[in-house]
């Protein structure tokens, strides 16, 4: 799948294969060098409501989606 990650005025691009958080997160440290240490990922779901992605469960859901080729995700 592939995931947008925007912190501040900054988005990448990056490819995630499986639901694994802990991959994503390093992902994510490694494109924003001003990223906090503490890395808090969410996305807004088809009703507008804000979703926190804490956990690879949580990515598993994301990846469940159908038709879902990509999501955005902000730090």
């Amino acid at each position: 799948m592939i995931i947008k990650v925007s912190y501040k005025k900054e988005t990448h691009v990056m490819v995630l294969d499986q639901a694994d958080y802990a991959s994503l997160v390093q992902k994510v440290k490694a494109s924003f060098l001003n990223a906090p240490v503490s890395v808090n990922l969410s996305y807004i779901d088809c009703e507008g409501d804000r979703i926190s992605v804490a956990n690879s469960n949580d990515l598993d859901v994301i990846f469940a989606i159908p038709n879902q080729k990509s999501i955005k995700l902000e730090i």
